[in-house]
C-alpha cells in the first residue's frame, strides 16, 4: 500500500472514531510542511497532527504506477480506547487509531505496533509503525506531526 492511499485509509478511520470531530488530511487544513498526514480534532477541541513517513519495497518507485496490492493475514483485533471521555491521552488516540486501522480489515495491512507499547522508549513517543505484506518495511510511521 503506497502512502497516499494509507491516507485515505488512516483519514477515514480516524474520521469514524468515537471522539473524534473531524479528520482531514494534513494539506486539507492548509499543513504543508509535511506532504502526507492526518489531522484529528477531539471532540474536546483538542487538535493532533499525525505525519506520515514511508520506506518503499525494493524496487518500487512511488513514481510508477502502483503494482498488485500484496494480500495475506490481517492483523488481530485490538481493543478500542474510549476517546470520549475527558481528558483524552496521546496515547489512547494513537491506539484507537491502531485499533482503526486493524478494525478496517485491509488484508494488505500484516501488522500494527503503537510507539507507546515498545519496549524501547524512541526520540518519538507516539506514532504507529504498520507493516504491510508487500514488504515495505517500515511502512507509513504515523507519528505526530
Amino acid at each position: 500500500m503506497r502512502p497516499t492511499r494509507f491516507q485515505t485509509l488512516l483519514v477515514d478511520v480516524a474520521a469514524g472514531l468515537p471522539g473524534v470531530q473531524r479528520a482531514a488530511a494534513l494539506a486539507d487544513v492548509g499543513h504543508t510542511a509535511h506532504p502526507l498526514g492526518a489531522a484529528l480534532q477531539l471532540a474536546s477541541g483538542a487538535q493532533l497532527w499525525w505525519q506520515i513517513t514511508a520506506v518503499s519495497t525494493t524496487g518500487d518507485v512511488y513514481g510508477n504506477e502502483e503494482g498488485q496490492p500484496v494480500t495475506g493475514a490481517a492483523p488481530e483485533p485490538r481493543e478500542m480506547p474510549d476517546l470520549t471521555a475527558q481528558p483524552v491521552r496521546t496515547a489512547a488516540v494513537e491506539q484507537a487509531l491502531a485499533a482503526g486501522i486493524v478494525a478496517a480489515g485491509s488484508k494488505e495491512i500484516a501488522s500494527v505496533e503503537p510507539y507507546s507499547e515498545r519496549k524501547t522508549v524512541s526520540a518519538i513517543e507516539y506514532g504507529l509503525t504498520v507493516k504491510f505484506h508487500s514488504g515495505a518495511d517500515p511502512a507509513p510511521a504515523v507519528r505526530r506531526a
